[in-house]
């Protein structure tokens, strides 16, 4: 049973210091919390919203949906 006495001794001072290190990671982190990062939107969302954004633009301004809006405001001012 003398043959653990002639072991190497750096596995263990390494497990040593990898464990003090997790520890004083875990501290840390219970103390200084991270800001939230905001959660980025999936592309198809991105892509909806941009789409929708796309066509109420071309709607406002197109010449035809203007002059509709223009005819059903004269027609509620008329009333």
């Amino acid at each position: 049973m003398d043959h653990h006495y002639y072991q190497p001794i750096w596995p263990l001072l390494e497990g040593a210091f990898d464990y003090t290190m997790n520890i004083i990671g875990e501290a840390w982190s219970m103390v200084w919390r991270p800001a939230e990062q905001p959660k980025g939107q999936p592309a198809r969302e991105m892509a909806a919203q941009s789409f929708r954004q796309e066509q109420t633009s071309k709607a406002t301004l197109d010449p035809r949906t203007l002059v509709q809006a223009c005819k059903t405001e004269d027609v509620k001012d008329a009333r």
